[in-house]
């Protein structure tokens, strides 16, 4: 590697924003400010908040199943870095992710 050479990577990650939210652009914009918040305002810091905003998901297995899982992976292979993918959590699954975060 020359001197100044920088490495370019990538990597993979998801969010869990659960709380009151009015809407998924609300509970998007929370876990843009949280971002910022742990990791500053650097436009490549490799978070959400260098995204420009994101694409709601309807249709989709149940949330924490091994089909669960694939959908996952498959769906963030196939996503561009500038627009994340929103699920809303709803029912059984939402009341249980309510309870792991003291909500």
């Amino acid at each position: 590697m020359e001197k100044g050479e920088k490495i370019m990577g990538a990597h993979e990650c998801s969010n869990l924003s659960v709380g009151r939210h009015k809407n998924a652009k609300e509970a998007y914009k929370e876990l843009v400010n949280n971002a910022k918040y742990w990791r500053g305002n650097d436009a490549y810091n490799g978070t959400i908040s260098t995204s420009d905003g994101f694409n709601m998901i309807n249709k989709h297995p149940r949330f924490g199943t091994k089909t669960w899982d694939k959908f996952e992976n498959d769906t963030l292979e196939n996503t561009k870095w500038v627009e994340w993918n929103c699920i809303e959590l709803k029912g059984a699954i939402l009341k249980k992710n309510k309870r792991k975060t003291w909500i």
